[in-house]
């Protein structure tokens, strides 16, 4: 994967023999996030007040990404991925203080 190395995540969370991990993450940048798909991990994208939603214009939604609007309490998620410092690094930080999880922010968009 060419945004982040997982290998690296993987070995820094608790669950070292869980063989996929599970991502929270929000519809932005499809085609960022179809690729990301691609490593086979679970990705479990939060549909909040106001957000973008998904659009198939750009990128199929992959078997492995699921839409919620809401997050459930019985996956044990990994880390959360946040691509936008606008409303979705706020939601993360929610979701960080309720959950206890890392939050990698990737910026990959001009201006940043």
């Amino acid at each position: 994967m060419t945004y982040l190395n997982l290998s690296i995540i993987q070995r820094a969370i608790k669950d070292k023999n869980k063989e996929h991990l599970d991502i929270l993450c929000f519809d932005t940048h499809e085609r960022c996030q179809a690729q990301m798909a691609k490593t086979g991990h679970n990705f479990y994208s939060i549909r909040y007040e106001n957000c973008k939603t998904w659009n198939t214009d750009f990128a199929e939604i992959p078997e492995n990404y699921h839409i919620m609007e809401s997050i459930p309490s019985y996956i044990d998620y990994d880390f959360i991925i946040s691509q936008s410092k606008f409303g979705q690094l706020q939601y993360a930080k929610s979701i960080q203080q309720r959950l206890g999880l890392p939050i990698i922010h990737l910026e990959h968009t001009i201006p940043t």
